[in-house]
């Protein structure tokens, strides 16, 4: 027996007969999107389906969009719904947002949207811009 013998066998795993064991293929890393936090609430039977209708009506007007259309996810269509709540209690500059409207009249927003193929909040805009200039008025600051 040498001095050399066993230097290095000490840690070294056991001999074996059977061939090397195939790796797993790497894992994909997730893109980072900025959204860290995680809220979990306990909400009422239904919440989450609501939101995600919602959230699919929302996705839908984006795929309606030329070039622009990207994913809407849950977490941003509370954060809306936060917003345009916050906005109808203080009466703040967001408050068109949270607007209440009659279902006739949400309903002809909406069909001028499909028709232009835009957002009902763009269609709403550009028909409040076109009647101010029509009407000649200036904004007041």
């Amino acid at each position: 027996m040498t001095i050399f013998g066993n230097f290095g066998k000490q840690n070294a795993p056991p001999p074996t007969n059977s061939p090397a064991q195939p790796t797993a293929p790497a894992k994909r890393t997730r893109r980072k999107t900025g959204r860290t936090q995680v809220y979990s609430v306990r909400v009422r039977d239904g919440f989450k389906a609501d939101i995600l209708c919602l959230q699919a009506e929302l996705q839908i007007e984006q795929s309606r969009l030329p070039g622009r259309a990207r994913k809407i996810s849950e977490g941003e269509v509370v954060e809306q719904m936060l917003q345009a709540f916050k906005a109808s209690r203080t009466g703040g500059p967001d408050q068109a947002g949270a607007m209440m409207l009659s279902s006739e009249v949400m309903q002809g927003i909406r069909a001028i949207a499909d028709a232009e193929r835009i957002t009902p909040a763009e269609a709403v805009e550009r028909l409040v811009v076109q009647r101010f200039a029509q009407l000649g008025l200036a904004l007041q600051r």
